[in-house]
């Protein structure tokens, strides 16, 4: 499941419902364009390509424009403000402890005391929905070199107050 927190997080944000499979090809044409040779369902997506995907399937499926909005710094502040304007961001996080490779989820809900996520992938203690504190969440998020990335796709024509955020815009 290479680009499943992405159909995951455009389904919630924009209520649209993308087989997986469809992804797949417009991702390896990205790659492609960007001239690496990797391959979508061997090596999975990374940001950059996660970000021209999201934009590529607001443009040819949702017919509107989407920015993306994507940082290593994040804090749980930045993932209500996307889930307040109805947005779903997705981080990226350690798979399991001590796993140095990564994983993708899509943040769904936040109260006052528990972040709740989608895991899109087949682990019998996080797959599907499921959730942490916000303590809990904080500390595993990414435990290596102090990483809290995230990135959110929104709708190109509605502002959202982000100037006090430190990321990358478009």
């Amino acid at each position: 499941m290479r680009t499943s927190s992405i159909r995951n997080s455009l389904s919630l944000s924009f209520n649209c419902d993308i087989p997986e499979i469809e992804l797949w090809e417009p991702a390896q044409r990205i790659y492609d364009d960007m001239g690496m040779k990797r391959k979508i369902l061997r090596d999975g997506i990374g940001p950059m390509a996660m970000a021209k995907l999201i934009k590529t399937i607001g443009r040819e499926k949702l017919k509107k424009e989407l920015k993306v909005f994507m940082t290593p710094k994040g804090n749980i502040q930045q993932l209500e403000h996307f889930l307040a304007g109805g947005i779903s961001p997705i981080i990226h996080r350690s798979f399991l402890e001590g796993d140095c490779g990564g994983h993708y989820e899509t943040i769904i809900g936040i109260d006052n005391t528990h972040i709740y996520m989608f895991n899109p992938a087949n682990d019998k203690e996080t797959s599907g929905v499921h959730k942490k504190t916000l303590k809990e969440f904080d500390k595993k998020w990414w435990p290596f070199d102090n990483e809290r990335w995230f990135l959110a796709g929104y709708p190109a024509d509605v502002i959202l107050p982000l100037e006090k955020f430190r990321g990358r815009y478009g």
